[in-house]
């Protein structure tokens, strides 16, 4: 059977123990007890001289491999690595309540453009001869409306998504709309209107491609 050898150890530190983790290995004085005796470093009882042996092998990338046991660490490793890439990747650039925008390798939860609107109300006293005088009255809550395109092109089940914005709609519950964690709009927002645009249907008559147009508006106190 080839020797095979650990993985090569390109950090500075100085501690075997460090060492082994960073390169996924189990670094348990048990394992290296094992990794000592298939490396001819006798008599292994975690000393200084033994452990600089043990690590200049392992930057050098010729730290022999002892058993199987060592092969789990590196692979439970390596999973531990990919869950947290994947995880980055599939963050939210945005939220309202448990509506999610996302953009990633899988899964595209967005939208097309956002309509924002400010209105700011006045009295008109208006007099014969005179030029009318404004007064300021009050301010309407903000309202925003976006498109959002629900696609099995996009890695998205569009009726299951429509029915969870629906579901989140019908509880009336105010939340913050937030976009690249910026909040929109001075208060909290509900939901007033789903319009959805059924498109296209396969032919089983699974909904293929849904776009739905979001109308939010401040809820006051």
């Amino acid at each position: 059977m080839a020797t095979t050898y650990y993985p090569k150890y390109s950090g500075n530190s100085g501690s075997i123990t460090v060492a082994l983790k960073a390169v996924g290995v189990d670094s348990s004085f048990a394992n290296r007890e094992k990794i000592a005796k298939v490396n001819s470093i006798k008599g292994y009882k975690g000393m200084a001289a033994q452990n600089t042996t043990m690590l200049n092998l392992l930057k050098a990338g010729k730290l022999i491999k002892s058993k199987k046991q060592s092969t789990k660490a590196a692979t439970k490793a390596k999973k531990k690595k990919k869950k947290k890439k994947t995880k980055r990747k599939n963050k939210a650039f945005g939220k309202w309540g448990k509506l999610k925008f996302q953009v990633s390798p899988n899964k595209k939860r967005t939208f097309d453009g956002l309509s924002w609107q400010t209105t700011i109300n006045y009295d008109k006293d208006d007099k014969k001869g005179l030029r009318p005088k404004v007064k300021f009255k009050n301010i309407d809550p903000d309202k925003i409306s976006m498109p959002i395109r629900l696609s099995v092109f996009a890695g998205l089940n569009p009726f299951a998504e429509l029915n969870a914005i629906r579901k989140e709609a019908y509880e009336a519950k105010s939340h913050n709309l937030v976009i690249g964690g910026l909040r929109y709009g001075t208060h909290p927002m509900v939901i007033t209107g789903i319009t959805a645009d059924c498109k296209y249907y396969d032919n089983k008559g699974n909904l293929w491609v849904c776009d739905v147009k979001l109308s939010f508006e401040e809820k006051t106190k």
